[in-house]
């Protein structure tokens, strides 16, 4: 029987599963009560494995990912028993190859996996019979190799460690430090190393000099981990925990993997942007970290990305008018102004303010089309292109500060326009 109190302790964050119409599907405990019967009655286990553990033990960061591990009963068996006993959720079978299902009850997100035997990027041996701690030795690094068993009470000294290391030990001492042979480890998967680096910014933790060691040496095996992958870890350390970006950068240096996949112009400015979230934290991280140089087509990033940095690029080196350039951008200007504050570009926060408060493009003006027609009392369709003109006119003239973006002052403008015209015709 679970140690409900145990349960309770844990599960601090939500103690119930509730679907969109609000109705409840299912009470934590209930659910943890459940997937314990379930694997006792094939005469398993199941643990709760890997960054929950860490993340339970450092006590102020609330897990977000559920890893399970089941002993003694076979994937499709597994399967089955969890549709059976959650007929309401949903399973993903997307990583049955790598002994891994996921199991969705609404917005939450369960990984069930068989116990690894052999484990590299490419190829993924799995054995349901063996012990968890030999699942254990093969993961990344020792805070993440943790193991509960959750048929016990969640105390330190139940928590599972890979043979000779100590999770609970290595967490309060903050190291990150693989399982067994840095460099073994980081042959399997070399995006291992990104996460070592990214968990180190995250968690404020310090990383083991034999693993720094073996980072070094092995930094350019990263040019063949898939960009995607990597830019994932970029945003984790960019938005997740203490999210320290000085942190960052000076391991990406220090340990030759920004220059390595970024090239050596890569130079990028530490930056907290504690005023965003989500999404537009990454846009403005990213801003910072290639605004003064580096290759980032390697990770792929997504359109937006790519076009507010140009548009950085731009507003800090173009002479020409920021109307000229700016697009339909104007909506993520808030973001370059928070980059820009960040890293004390004063002259870039007075040209970004000037741009979120002036007018970018014709509909921002405060004389509509309809009247410019009616001013220059155009009747011709082939006349209608002097619309345009005048607009572009009055927006270089604001620019300028030549013309102020209020009504009787751009009415004016076109009476003159209109005058200067007549006279030359």
């Amino acid at each position: 029987m679970i140690v409900v109190k145990s349960l309770l302790d844990y599960l601090y964050q939500d103690c119930i599963i509730i679907n969109r119409n609000g109705v409840i599907m299912e009470n934590m405990l209930d659910f943890y009560e459940k997937l314990v019967n379930m694997v006792k009655s094939i005469n398993g286990d199941v643990y709760l494995v890997g960054g929950a553990i860490r993340d339970k033990l450092i006590g102020n960061v609330e897990p977000k990912d559920y890893d399970f591990v089941v002993t003694h009963i076979d994937l499709d068996d597994l399967t089955k028993l969890l549709k059976s006993t959650f007929p309401y959720g949903s399973i993903n079978e997307v990583g049955k190859s790598f002994g891994i299902i996921k199991l969705r009850i609404e917005d939450d997100e369960f990984d069930f996996a068989i116990p690894r035997q052999d484990v590299d990027r490419n190829n993924v041996t799995y054995n349901k019979d063996i012990n968890i701690v030999e699942d254990l030795d093969r993961r990344d690094f020792v805070i993440n190799a943790g193991a509960w068993n959750l048929n016990t009470e969640f105390k330190n000294q139940n928590i599972i460690s890979p043979n000779g290391y100590n999770v609970v030990d290595d967490i309060n001492n903050k190291i990150i430090r693989t399982v067994g042979n840095p460099l073994d480890r980081f042959t399997e998967d070399s995006l291992r190393m990104i996460r070592a680096i990214q968990i180190s910014s995250r968690l404020g933790f310090d990383i083991s000099q034999e693993t720094k060691d073996a980072i070094q040496k092995l930094a350019p095996k990263l040019k063949s981990v898939s960009g995607e992958r990597i830019f994932e870890e970029l945003k984790k350390a960019w938005t997740k925990g203490k999210a320290d970006s000085k942190v960052l950068v000076n391991l990406l240096d220090k340990l030759t993997i920004g220059k390595t996949l970024f090239g050596n112009t890569f130079n990028p400015i530490p930056a907290t942007l504690s005023n965003l979230k989500g999404e537009d934290k990454v846009i403005g991280m990213f801003v910072a970290f290639f605004l003064r140089g580096g290759d980032f087509n390697i990770m792929k990033p997504d359109a937006n990305c790519i076009k507010v940095l140009e548009l950085a690029k731009n507003i800090h080196s173009s002479t020409q008018s920021p109307h000229t350039f700016i697009g339909n951008l104007k909506p993520q200007l808030p973001i370059l102004l928070n980059v820009f504050q960040d890293i004390g570009n004063a002259r870039m926060v007075d040209k970004v303010q000037d741009m979120m408060r002036l007018p970018m493009t014709s509909k921002e003006l405060a004389i509509k089309g309809e009247e410019i027609i009616s001013i220059l009392q155009i009747v011709s369709p082939k006349d209608s292109r002097k619309i345009g003109i005048v607009q572009k006119l009055m927006l270089e003239a604001i620019w300028d500060g030549s013309l102020e973006n209020k009504r009787e002052q751009l009415i004016k403008f076109c009476e003159d326009y209109k005058k200067c015209m007549t006279t030359r015709s």
